[in-house]
Formats: C-alpha cells, sequence, structure tokens
C-alpha cells in the first residue's frame, strides 16, 4: 500500500501547526545592537547582505546573524532537497528491482514535498506579516557588565597571586634563616663541649684551684657560649615558627580561597569564607602557643615578641583576605527606584549607602590594630594593602546608572 500521501499529509499538517504557533514579532525602541566580529568569516547568500565584502561577511550583528542562519536553513534546504532527487532518480533508474524503483521514487517525491513546505512556509509568512520572518533586534539582551566589579575582581585575583609569592619568599627565608640558626647552635655545642674538656683537664688532670686566672676565663667562655646558644636555638625556633605561620596559615588559606575560583562569584557565601579565615587565625594561633612555650622553656623570653609580632601580622593579613573575598560576593547594581543596590551571592540585598560604611568601616578596625606589628616593613605592607582595598571599595561601590 503506497503511503506517500498519507505521509505528505502529515507533513503538511505539522508544518502549518508549527506555522500557527509562532507568535508574531512587535518591533522595539531600543539602541541599536552591538556588532560581533566572527572567527571565521561566512559566505554571502544573496550578495546583498549588509557587511558582504569580497563574497564573504566578517562582521555582523546579531539580527543579521540570526537572519542570515535561517536564509542558510532555507538553501541548504533546497541543496538537501536536490541531493535527494538525483540519489532517488539514481535509484530509479540503475535497477529493474520494483521494490527499488519505488523507493527512489518516494525519496525524489519526499525531497520535493520538503523543499515546497519549506519555501510555502517562508512565503506564507512573510505574506501575512513580513515582521514574523524578521530578527526584532532585542532578541539577545545587551550584555551589561559591571565595570567596577570587573576592576574589583582584577585587583582581587591580582593581589591574592601576589600575596601567595610573597608568603611564598617569606616562608622560604625563614626556613633559610632557621637552618642557619641551627648551623649556629650547633657550632657553638661543639664550641661548649670543648671548652669543657679543657675545663676537665685544668680541674682534674692539674687540680689547679677554682681561682686560677686560665679557670675563670674558660668559664666566662663557657657563659658566652651558652648565652649564644640559647639566642640561635630561640632564633631557631621563632624563624620556624614564622616559617609554620606563613606557609600553613598565610599560604595554605589564600590556597582555600583561590581554590573557590569563579565560584566566588555566583554561589559563595561569606560564612563559607568566614570559616576559611577562621581556620586560618587557628593555625596561625596554635603556633603561636606552641612556639613561646618552647622559647620560655629554653629562657629566651626576650624572642616571645618576634613570634607575637610575625602572628600579629599574620592575623591582620588574614583579616585583609576576609574581607577582600568578601567583597567578591557582592555585585552593585541600579534599583527600579534608582538608588543602588549592594546584592549579595546568598540572595541578600542591601542599599550601597548601608553597604559602603561598613566595609570602610571593617578596613578601619584593621587600621587600628596595625600598632601591634612592631615590624616596620611588615606595617607598611598591611598598611598598603588597606588603603588599596579601600580605593577597591569605593570603586566597587560607586554610584550605577
Amino acid at each position: 500500500m503506497d503511503t506517500t500521501p498519507n505521509t505528505f499529509k502529515k507533513i503538511l499538517f505539522t508544518a502549518l501547526l508549527l506555522c500557527s504557533m509562532l507568535p508574531a514579532t512587535t518591533t522595539y525602541a531600543v539602541d541599536p545592537p552591538e556588532s560581533y566580529t566572527l572567527l571565521e568569516p561566512l559566505p554571502c547568500i544573496t550578495g546583498t547582505e549588509t557587511g558582504c565584502t569580497n563574497g564573504t561577511i566578517k562582521v555582523v550583528q546579531i539580527d543579521q546573524y540570526v537572519t542570515y542562519a535561517f536564509n542558510l536553513f532555507i538553501a541548504l534546504a533546497a541543496v538537501a532537497a536536490v541531493f535527494m532527487i538525483s540519489w532517488g532518480g539514481f535509484l530509479y533508474m540503475t535497477s529493474d528491482a520494483v521494490g527499488v524503483k519505488g523507493e527512489g521514487l518516494k525519496k525524489a517525491q519526499n525531497a520535493v514535498y520538503g523543499l515546497l513546505l519549506v519555501l510555502c512556509a517562508y512565503l506564507i509568512l512573510k505574506t501575512i506579516n513580513p515582521q514574523l520572518v524578521a530578527i526584532p533586534p532585542n532578541l539577545v539582551p545587551k550584555l551589561q557588565i559591571d565595570a567596577g566589579k570587573l576592576q574589583y575582581n582584577t585587583f582581587f585575583f591580582n593581589s591574592l597571586a601576589a600575596d601567595m609569592d610573597r608568603y611564598a619568599n617569606q616562608s622560604d627565608t625563614f626556613n633559610s634563616n632557621f637552618t642557619a640558626a641551627r648551623q649556629t647552635a650547633n657550632d657553638a655545642e661543639k664550641k661548649k663541649k670543648e671548652l669543657l674538656d679543657q675545663l676537665d683537664y685544668l680541674e682534674y688532670d692539674l687540680q689547679l684551684p677554682d681561682t686560677d686566672p686560665e679557670i675563670q676565663k674558660i668559664k666566662a667562655q663557657i657563659s658566652a657560649v651558652d648565652n649564644t646558644l640559647v639566642t640561635a636555638k630561640g632564633r631557631g625556633v621563632v624563624e620556624a615558627s614564622k616559617a609554620s605561620m606563613a606557609g600553613s596559615g598565610l599560604v595554605l588559606t589564600q590556597n582555600k580561597i583561590s581554590g573557590l575560583n569563579d565560584r566566588i562569584f555566583e554561589t559563595t557565601r561569606t560564612d563559607e569564607i568566614d570559616k576559611i579565615i577562621a581556620d586560618g587565625k587557628k593555625i596561625v594561633s596554635d603556633i603561636r602557643t606552641i612556639n613561646n612555650k618552647k622559647l620560655t622553656e629554653l629562657g629566651a623570653i626576650d624572642q616571645i615578641k618576634d613570634v607575637n609580632d610575625y602572628a600579629n601580622y599574620s592575623e591582620l593579613a588574614l583579616d585583609l583576605l576576609r574581607h577582600a573575598a568578601a567583597m567578591e560576593t557582592v555585585s552593585v547594581v541600579p534599583s527600579l527606584g534608582g538608588e543602588n543596590v549592594a546584592r549579595y551571592t546568598n540572595g541578600n540585598k542591601e542599599s550601597v549607602l548601608l553597604a559602603k560604611p561598613r566595609s570602610l568601616a571593617e578596613l578601619q578596625v584593621i587600621s587600628s590594630k596595625l600598632g601591634n606589628v612592631q615590624d616596620p616593613t611588615l606595617r607598611a605592607e598591611l598598611q598598603v594593602k588597606i588603603d588599596r582595598q579601600t580605593a577597591a571599595a569605593n570603586i566597587k561601590f560607586a554610584p550605577k546608572q
């Protein structure tokens, strides 16, 4: 039984049904769409398209591009139809089998029906209303880029990378200093052993009195070596604690924040950032406590201040990292009422009039604690970060139109 007529009816009914479901397009008064440079030039179809030069199109607008694709599909449908008609004719002419001849004839007929449907659908729509086959310029909304956020994001990740390199370099320096302190301590231990051997020879072998000038001299040297030994061991503890704070406290926390990657712009909550920073601070605090105890046991109490100083620096550096990362969760957009709104990735939003002062106040609190850092180089480094983050916050919360 020949089912070709039934197939044609089904195809025709489906095409008409789809056409009836197409919504009428209304034009709007919008800005002209932006132009896009194609990665690869497209061939001109009619030769009269806008931007057609030497048979190709290199620069298009989005509405022109979609129209081009629409027309290209019609052209491809025509090419496919010609191919299927040729293939069907080839089967019909080269075979004596009735079934193959029928299959070839059916292919050619279906190709003609399909081509007619495509052309008729386009013609019917264009006759009813040319706008039905026209692509509105507002088909794809204009991409709105928050320039302030873009600048801040660039600032944040550049600063993050620079800080990670700086802390890694500091850790390497502290490790080198620790190695040098350990060598000094080893040399002092050897010197002390030599002096003790000399003292034993004078006191037990020669049985010189304790008041002998040579014995008094050696004892004075031993006392000096003991002081050197305590200082060297204490310095080793200090440098080791700094290296641990820089590596396990600062670099590790920086890596965790960096590990959030692009997600920090979309779904990261400030409480997630707070937890990472709190973990980093706990590491610093534990290192401070453990090594201060070691220094006390060694008798190098005067070097506790060095451990505390770098711990204070590390905590403030982590506070600044927390502020910078939290700022990444904010987008500033104009509301319908014209007032700028700070929108957070956790779904909250508030007026910039509240968000900006709070951000600057947080930086002011950190600035007030700079006096806890005695090392002028470290204190100056933190001040530079505060100044940069203050400027970045002003950019972030700048009025948007």
